[in-house]
């Protein structure tokens, strides 16, 4: 499943008690794959940035980008349903 996430729901994937926990496992696993663009990686830095300061800025980066099909994609476009 290919997924695009909130900004703020993922600066709350890294507690450890946080109720979108299972998003970050479930990306780490392969299970899920999160479509982003070059604008939606930039807004996830700056938010978390705002949020955490830059340190942990860099981690949410250094996150997507060890998941598993993380980063720019461009999807097939579907046919429309008749």
């Amino acid at each position: 499943m290919i997924v695009c996430i909130d900004t703020n729901s993922l600066v709350q994937l890294f507690g450890k008690k946080s109720p979108f926990r299972a998003i970050a496992v479930a990306l780490m696993d392969g299970r899920i794959e999160i479509a982003v663009s070059t604008v939606i990686l930039l807004e996830y830095e700056e938010v978390a940035a705002a949020i955490h300061g830059p340190v942990f800025a860099r981690e949410v980066i250094g996150f997507l980008d060890l998941a598993p099909a993380s980063g720019p994609r461009r999807a097939a476009p579907r046919p429309l349903p008749p």
